[in-house]
């Protein structure tokens, strides 16, 4: 099984209590890290699987953990490479201005995925960001410089 998941991730629904093996797994998600949504919970809610997951494919935050998808190292590293990943972030991630504020840093579309509470704290949006929130229909947006 090691080597058909080591081919391909998706190998991984088919491998019933191998789900659970941590070697198995993460061959298996190396390939494609969306993989994941096959492994068991247990591995699901293992960081370090979830942050190489991630890593491959930001849609493995979607099958992660709730707590993980809590975690704001996770969820950085999701949105390195989309800012989509937003959709699979904890509704309480979201609602943390401070947490938000790191990940406008990364990317400042996060917001329109932000509570407005979170839009409108101005700590958030002193943030220098690679995009600019203003195109994003922001109440209170700044002009971009």
């Amino acid at each position: 099984m090691l080597k058909a998941v080591s081919c391909s991730g998706e190998a991984l629904r088919y491998a019933g209590g191998l789900r659970d093996d941590e070697q198995v797994v993460r061959a298996a998600i190396s390939t494609d890290g969306a993989a994941i949504r096959y492994a068991s919970l247990a591995m699901r809610d293992r960081k370090e699987l979830v942050m190489q997951a991630v890593s491959q494919n930001w849609r493995a935050l979607r099958f992660a953990s709730a707590q993980l998808r809590g975690d704001l190292d996770v969820v950085l590293q999701a949105l390195r490479k989309n800012v989509w990943a937003m959709e699979y972030v904890s509704p309480a991630l979201k609602a943390n201005s401070q947490a938000m504020k790191v990940a406008c840093a990364i990317n400042g579309r996060v917001l329109a995925y932000c509570p407005p509470a979170v839009q409108n704290d101005s700590e958030v949006f002193a943030v220098p960001s690679p995009a600019c929130p203003r195109f994003f229909g922001l109440p209170g947006s700044p002009t971009c410089g």
